[in-house]
């Protein structure tokens, strides 16, 4: 192995630890009830889409709409991630995958039916790096052939919110 790639070979490492280290720092944010710090590994203009699918833009927006969450609802519970791949995209983005769950305020598991996947993009700035977006999308099996979530889909599509931000162009 020639010296160049050696060097190439130890920041890939260094900088896939980096951005591990960004992930488990808005689990740690989250689990101490404190949305600033969840926010804080984010880019200062970074995207989030939480696993309803609100799209929060901005480290403050992140942060001021998890606070009063972290503080009511939310309160006393934990995320548990679990980094499944991390793959460096270029010199300086990383797109990394993770499976999460939630326990909830006085139990010690995550609720299967909490259960997320993430897609994390990170990129570096000025040297350090930074969340860029991160999309949790809810693990929800389709409902082919299933009564009971063919039934949820259906409520769903009766009860779901109606902010025109969430509709597809051309939808009604």
């Amino acid at each position: 192995m020639n010296p160049q790639s050696m060097v190439m070979q130890r920041s890939s490492s260094a900088d896939a630890a980096a951005v591990r280290a960004l992930y488990e720092g808005f689990l740690e944010g989250w689990n101490r009830g404190d949305a600033y710090a969840l926010a804080s590994v984010f880019a200062e203009n970074g995207d989030l889409v939480a696993f309803d699918g609100t799209h929060l833009k901005g480290r403050r927006t992140i942060a001021e709409f998890h606070q009063p969450l972290l503080e009511t609802r939310l309160r006393g519970t934990r995320l548990v991630g679990r980094v499944t791949s991390l793959r460096l995209l270029g010199a300086d983005v990383v797109l990394l995958h993770a499976l999460c769950g939630t326990a909830m305020r006085g139990r010690n598991a995550p609720s299967p039916a909490l259960d997320c996947v993430q897609t994390l993009v990170a990129d570096k700035r000025n040297g350090l790096w930074c969340i860029a977006a991160l999309h949790a999308t809810r693990v929800r099996p389709t409902a082919t052939g299933n009564l009971l979530g063919s039934f949820f889909d259906r409520l769903w599509t009766v009860l779901r919110p109606r902010k025109s931000a969430r509709r597809l162009p051309g939808s009604a």
